[in-house]
């Protein structure tokens, strides 16, 4: 699946509000978006890669300039 679920989120912040949920992934550094129910979007390999899973990426949501 490409997005944490409810449950798998309030596991990794253990928290079971919302806004705490939100608070607790600005604090690790987590990225997120909210839907208009207010409820949190978490893209897995976002969590996969910020605690350090081997295999995941972030790729860049931007161009990235290189001067060299």
């Amino acid at each position: 699946m490409m997005f944490l679920t409810q449950n798998e989120i309030a596991e990794l912040t253990g928290r079971t509000q919302r806004n705490a949920q939100a608070r607790e992934l600005d604090t690790i550094g987590i990225p997120y978006k909210r839907r208009r129910d207010n409820s949190l979007v978490v893209m897995r390999v976002c969590v996969e890669a910020m605690l350090g899973a081997s295999n995941a990426k972030i790729e860049p949501s931007e161009p990235q300039l290189h001067l060299t």
